[in-house]
């Protein structure tokens, strides 16, 4: 498990989503809810680092 390229790994796939959902008609809202357990937990806490520190956009 490399939580590094865990954490960097999810804005990309926020970014992509986003782009995304506009072309099938979908509107996406810029709150995300994040969660883990067990060995995901830690992964969990990166992301939610990482997107508050923006680097979803």
């Amino acid at each position: 498990m490399d939580i590094g390229s865990e954490t960097t790994a999810f804005p990309g796939m926020l970014r992509a989503a986003r782009a995304f959902a506009p072309r099938t008609g979908h509107v996406l809202d810029r709150e995300v809810l994040v969660t883990g357990f067990s060995q995901d937990a830690s992964t969990a806490l990166g992301l939610g680092r990482a997107l508050q520190a923006g680097e979803d956009r």
